[in-house]
């Protein structure tokens, strides 16, 4: 017989997984059901609304700026629950999404309406539930949600409030509940307390670890995996240095939620396309952060971490294990990476190839990298370059991945 206890989220056992674990809302299990998560953007009226008492007053549709927002982040929520995410129709969607006039301070809201049907018995013979997710559209000026971009609140409110819609809630309710001292958007954005780090654009540590529970991807986080592991020290000064790591995918498969594990005699302060913890062991373990988390064969997981010294010492990682495999034989010496798949910040393939360079006889096209100093705490962003298959690469070095801690291009042709 299936009762109504059965629609409940399980524990895991693990406190910061479970402070986070909506166990009050009752749903499949798993859910969704066919690993397909559909999505829709309420219209002026919506049937799927209507049919759950459709939810706070004042509602408007979202805007383009918030459909866009919207997009991205549920697009990221496929790869880091490993779902295939899709926007589909109303009656198709299990998370709609609209705007609504909320109180004063309050950014948005997430409605989890289910319905069921039982035999009086208290066996279900039928249960729906849906997600509805609003922005506020009263005072949106004050923080940006009628135009939420990655860095402002609007934008972390829409990520808050996806992460209600697939289950998590916040560190402070219900029970378990995380200790004061964690419970801050460095390790949740489910959480109502600013961090060191500031306003978050991705989830934190737990929310992905809370995901992982979520929808079973335990396993697949801790399958063997072939990888190589190359590290070089991209800058440096009294004290501290700035160590950049390419994991790469040796395999014949996709490398599922990289955890690259390391022995390291010094505390990072800082990282970039990624989240440091120190094990119980005294070693340090970096998961993937914001690159996808799944990445095809010959792709690399590319990220750079700040280490504080006091005694000029720089030493290198070692003894490295991803995903649980240790890696023998690596060093951490080499400088030789695979870029994962991106979108060119510098795309040359437009060029014509006929371009003409005074007192030159080939054509040829130039990429200049305009440096900053060492000691800057920012990460060098991913170069790639498109070139046109007809333009032949006049002298070494033409086009290449630039030093670290170079973040400007200038496109010149003489």
């Amino acid at each position: 017989m299936v009762t109504l206890a059965d629609y409940r989220t399980p524990l895991s056992g693990d406190a910061s997984v479970d402070s986070l674990v909506n166990a009050t809302w009752l749903r499949p299990q798993p859910w969704p059901a066919d690993d397909t998560l559909g999505y829709s953007f309420m219209g002026a009226s919506d049937t799927q609304r209507a049919l759950y008492d459709n939810g706070p007053s004042g509602y408007a549709a979202m805007n383009a700026t918030q459909v866009s927002a919207t997009r991205e982040l549920m697009d990221y929520v496929g790869r880091v629950t490993g779902l295939k995410v899709e926007e589909v129709a109303s009656s198709s969607a299990e998370i709609h999404f609209g705007t609504a006039g909320l109180s004063d301070t309050v950014l948005g809201v997430t409605y989890m309406p289910y319905r069921y049907w039982h035999d009086g018995k208290g066996s279900i013979s039928a249960f729906e539930t849906d997600a509805f997710v609003y922005l506020d559209n009263t005072d949106a000026w004050r923080f940006k949600t009628d135009a939420p971009a990655a860095g402002n609140w609007g934008y972390f409110a829409l990520l808050h409030e996806i992460g209600h819609a697939i289950g998590l809630k916040h560190p402070f309710d219900g029970s378990p509940t995380l200790p004061a001292s964690l419970d801050t958007m460095d390790n949740t954005v489910m959480s109502y307390t600013m961090g060191s780090e500031g306003i978050q654009t991705r989830f934190q540590d737990y929310d992905l670890k809370t995901i992982d529970h979520l929808f079973d991807r335990d396993d697949a986080v801790a399958a063997p995996q072939v990888a190589s592991v190359t590290t070089s020290i991209s800058s440096s000064w009294g004290t501290g240095y700035v160590l950049q790591v390419a994991v790469t995918n040796t395999s014949g498969g996709d490398l599922v939620r990289p955890k690259l594990e390391f022995d390291l005699p010094l505390d990072i302060t800082k990282v970039w396309n990624g989240v440091a913890t120190e094990t119980a062991e005294g070693r340090w373990l970096l998961q993937d952060d914001t690159l996808g988390h799944v990445f095809k064969p010959g792709h690399a997981w590319r990220f750079s971490f700040k280490v504080s010294t006091t005694d000029g010492e720089r030493p290198q990682p070692a003894d490295f294990a991803v995903n649980g495999q240790d890696l023998d034989g690596i060093d951490g010496s080499g400088t030789a990476m695979v870029l994962a798949d991106q979108t060119p910040l510098l795309d040359l393939s437009g060029l014509p190839a006929d371009l003409p360079r005074a007192g030159a006889p080939v054509e040829w096209a130039e990429v200049i990298v305009d440096g900053t100093p060492d000691h800057v705490e920012q990460p060098d962003p991913a170069h790639a370059y498109a070139a046109p298959e007809d333009l032949d690469a006049a002298g070494a070095g033409l086009f290449g991945i630039p030093q670290p801690h170079q973040h400007h291009d200038d496109l010149l042709v003489a």
